[in-house]
């Protein structure tokens, strides 16, 4: 690929899919066009099936399908064969191939200086890569999650190896690469053998505007966002077996999200169905006040080293609301999100039972997050915009 005639970015073409690239591209992008840039997004879902808990509302499962998912060689079975039939994604025939006209014709009509296509899912960097290569437009790749080394790769090693090949290939002709962790840029930049930038999620200024109280009396915990059965079940187990032990009924555990049957099940085990609810998924619009409104905002951490590097999104919306947060940490390892957590005040990790519990009873007598206000302001969007400006400018 010719590298594009150097001028000023004036118009971003952002290729992300609205349901998975909330709330990081459509923040970016409103604060872009306070840099006096025109912006447009390129979705496959429309804006309104951006739900903060997006595509993860449980379906229906036959018999069938519930033996697979309990028995893991199957389920891994299954998720290859499943993964192989859609390759590279699920978005690839009814985005990437049957919408090629459609992008051709936003890209001539809106005539974008950049590209930056952010995954997941893939797809948006192989659009990226088409129209960029045809048109010799500026390209920026942006690593939501990553590729072929994601650590919850449904194709395992086959998979794997097939997306490695398609992925360096077509990276050689991206002209800036970013992702969301400092420590992803570093295995991204090993893996390609160039620079990745690291350009964190945040949170958006303008939502959690309000200051809130210094203390809430309603002792409501919660959690918003998806609960991964594989990642999360033991951090979540260990959580509601704390809840049960503190054995205080006026202590509420409230779960924004998803309405998974093995989260209900955890529940009844531990005999906490009138503590423990499962509101479901609520539109984006609401989820600041939640958070904001909340005595303690909790995250499960991951029980394996796959995601010890990652920073978890809801993470950025809990130090927006500032109130307490706790989190449940798997005691064999030290993520990155606890790491990052000591830099706030009011904020605590525990991985056994007892000291779970112990934590709970502590926070909720706290205050809210008072940080140094240099800490806060470099995780808002607006900040992250300025060092994203920066970068694909340069």
């Amino acid at each position: 690929m010719n590298l594009p005639n150097k001028r000023d970015i004036k118009n971003i073409l952002i290729i992300a899919d609205r349901i998975h690239a909330m709330p990081r591209m459509t923040t970016l992008a409103e604060e872009f066009k306070k840099h006096g840039k025109k912006v447009e997004i390129y979705s496959f879902s429309n804006e309104n099936e951006a739900k903060h808990t997006l595509s993860h509302v449980e379906k229906k499962e036959n018999i069938f399908k519930k033996l697979l998912r309990k028995i893991t060689f199957f389920r891994s079975i299954f998720g290859l064969i499943s993964y192989l039939i859609s390759y590279p994604d699920e978005y690839f025939y009814k985005w990437y191939l049957k919408k090629k006209i459609e992008i051709d014709n936003l890209i001539l009509n809106f005539q974008p200086d950049i590209v930056i296509s952010s995954s997941s899912p893939i797809s948006a960097h192989l659009i990226a890569y088409r129209v960029c290569t045809k048109f010799n437009i500026k390209w920026c790749a942006d690593f939501r999650d990553m590729w072929s080394l994601n650590h919850n790769h449904k194709g395992k090693f086959i998979g794997k190896y097939l997306d490695g090949l398609i992925e360096k290939k077509i990276l050689t002709a991206a002209n800036v690469i970013t992702t969301t962790t400092p420590m992803w840029a570093e295995t991204l930049s090993k893996y390609y053998g160039r620079e990745v930038h690291s350009i964190t999620n945040g949170f958006c200024e303008n939502k959690y505007k309000l200051q809130p109280n210094r203390k809430i009396e309603n002792r409501v915990i919660r959690y918003s966002g998806t609960i991964y059965e594989e990642m999360q079940k033991k951090t979540f187990d260990k959580f509601l077996k704390a809840i049960s032990m503190l054995n205080d009924k006026t202590i509420t555990f409230e779960i924004y999200g998803p309405t998974s049957s093995w989260i209900k099940d955890r529940i009844r085990a531990n005999n906490l169905e009138d503590q423990a609810l499962v509101i479901g998924p609520i539109d984006n619009k609401l989820i600041a006040n939640i958070q904001m409104t909340s005595s303690l905002n909790v995250i499960f951490g991951c029980n394996h080293s796959g995601f010890i590097d990652g920073y978890y999104l809801k993470m950025f919306e809990y130090i927006g609301a500032r109130r307490p947060i706790l989190f449940v940490s798997d005691e064999r390892y030290e993520e990155a999100s606890a790491v990052l957590l000591r830099d706030f005040p009011n904020t605590y990790e525990a991985s056994s039972v007892e000291e779970i519990a112990m934590k709970i009873k502590l926070s909720l007598h706290e205050d809210y997050l008072n940080p140094d206000s240099s800490i806060l302001e470099s995780y808002t969007f607006r900040k992250l915009a300025n060092d994203y400006m920066r970068i694909i400018e340069n």
